[in-house]
């Protein structure tokens, strides 16, 4: 029965992601897209990644989802090339330089499920992780770092420099939200 709640939680990711580029207003992206993170809160909930789905469902679904649509009417209406002064409409209409991003993240892709053919079975009891990382942490954790909360000696000591990162980057996006947020309309 897990498996079939995967392959049915994966297929609506996949088609939230599919809708988000592929629909037209940009409020309807944002709510699609607001869909997608939540399908994958429930992803990484059901992975037993409690901490991810956590994050996935404050940052992604909610605030991204907030921001969004306070840019969106913030924003106008009116085209970027009429605004500059550019009195053709169609400048850019040749948007054949959007192929090498999509070439580059179906090389990335491949790259990514090459690499995975190297990592033990899902759940695989005898795998390094299981046997000699997961056994390091749960002997030791207390000893090392003095936190009695396994789960956060981890993510606060053993993986603290992960982490901390993560709330960089997380805090520049702040920012950069913030500050295009405050910029006059256009």
């Amino acid at each position: 029965m897990i498996w079939q709640l995967d392959l049915f939680l994966l297929t609506l990711v996949a088609i939230c992601a599919l809708a988000t580029v592929s629909v037209r207003g940009l409020l309807s992206a944002t709510i699609t897209f607001a869909a997608y993170s939540f399908l994958m809160c429930l992803v990484w909930a059901e992975m037993g990644a409690v901490d991810v789905a956590f994050t996935e469902a404050v940052v992604g679904a909610g605030v991204s989802t907030i921001f969004f649509i306070a840019a969106l009417f913030r924003s106008t209406t009116r085209s970027p090339l009429l605004i500059r002064g550019i009195d053709d409409p169609h400048h850019f209409k040749d948007q054949g330089w959007k192929v090498l991003p999509l070439i580059l993240s179906v090389v990335t892709g491949v790259l990514l499920f090459y690499g995975m053919s190297d990592f033990p079975a899902w759940g695989d009891p005898n795998s390094i992780p299981a046997t000699r990382v997961a056994a390091h942490y749960v002997e030791n954790a207390l000893r090392e770092t003095h936190v009695p909360n396994l789960v956060t000696a981890v993510l606060g000591d053993y993986r603290g420099y992960d982490t901390m990162f993560e709330l960089v980057v997380i805090y520049c996006a702040g920012i950069s939200v913030v500050s295009i947020l405050k910029q006059e309309n256009l």
